[in-house]
């Protein structure tokens, strides 16, 4: 296995491929990633929009919102 299998064992799911149920979950994984899906986690996540909007949410609190300081 090399890394190249490993990047391109998911690939990241396009809007037109999400039911209609989701495409507005989607729509919202797509808002907090400033309206583009870029190469990491959120790619991954992408893959059930649920999960990717609840993990998102997560990692802006601790990135805006957090009070722990910088260095632990």
């Amino acid at each position: 296995s090399t890394k190249q299998d490993v990047r391109t064992r998911l690939r990241p799911v396009e809007r037109d491929q999400v039911s209609d149920e989701l495409k507005p979950t989607y729509d919202q994984v797509l808002a907090l990633c400033g309206g583009e899906i870029t190469p990491g986690p959120t790619r991954i996540l992408v893959n059930s929009p649920a999960l990717a909007v609840r993990t998102r949410s997560l990692t802006n609190y601790f990135w805006g919102k957090s009070t722990l300081p910088q260095k632990i």
